[in-house]
C-alpha cells in the first residue's frame, strides 16, 4: 500500500508543527524556571545580608561588654570594626531591596533600631571610661539596649517571605 504525498505532507507539517510548539514549551518553562530561580538566588542574598548586619551588631555588642567588664580599650576593637561593617550591610541590603518600598520601610524601621542599639552601646562605653564599672553596668540594666537587640532580631530574624523579592510578590 502506498501513502498519498499529501498525507506525507500533511504528516510531516504535524510532526514539525509538533517539534515547535514543544520546543516553544520548553523555552518557555525554563525561562520560567531561570526567573524563578534568579528571584530565590536574590532572596538568599537579601536575607543573607540581613543576617550579616545583626551578626555585626552582635560584635559591637560583645566589643562593648568586653570593654565594660575590664576597662581595657583593646576590647572595643570589634565594637569599632561592626560599626564600619553595619554600615557596609545596611547599604547594600537598600541598595538590593531598591524596587520593594514595603522592604524600604522594614529598613528604616532597622535603620531605627541599629541606631539605638549603637547610641546605647557608645553611652555605655563612654559611662565605663568616663564614671566607671557601677555607671556603665547601672545604664546596662536599664534595659535599653536588651530592647533594641530584640526589635533588630525581630526584624531579621523572620520567613523568607518578608526579605524576598521572588517570595513577597
Amino acid at each position: 500500500m502506498r501513502i498519498p504525498v499529501t498525507q506525507k505532507i500533511a504528516a510531516a507539517f504535524g510532526s514539525a508543527l509538533l517539534i515547535l510548539v514543544v520546543g516553544a514549551m520548553s523555552a518557555y518553562m525554563l525561562n520560567r524556571f531561570l526567573h524563578a530561580t534568579t528571584q530565590v538566588d536574590h532572596t538568599v542574598t537579601v536575607m543573607s545580608e540581613a543576617a550579616e548586619a545583626l551578626s555585626a551588631l552582635k560584635d559591637a555588642e560583645t566589643g562593648q561588654r568586653g570593654f565594660i567588664i575590664t576597662g581595657d580599650s583593646v576590647y572595643l576593637t570589634p565594637y569599632l570594626e561592626a560599626r564600619e561593617s553595619l554600615a557596609v550591610h545596611r547599604a547594600r541590603l537598600r541598595a538590593l531591596t531598591a524596587d520593594n518600598p514595603a522592604q524600604q520601610q522594614r529598613l528604616d524601621s532597622l535603620d531605627h533600631v541599629t541606631g539605638d542599639k549603637l547610641a546605647e552601646l557608645a553611652a555605655t562605653i563612654t559611662l565605663r571610661h568616663d564614671s566607671g564599672f557601677a555607671a556603665a553596668v547601672a545604664q546596662v540594666r536599664t534595659d535599653r539596649g536588651r530592647k533594641s537587640m530584640e526589635a533588630a532580631r525581630s526584624l531579621v530574624a523572620v520567613s523568607p517571605v518578608f526579605w524576598g523579592r521572588y517570595l513577597f510578590r
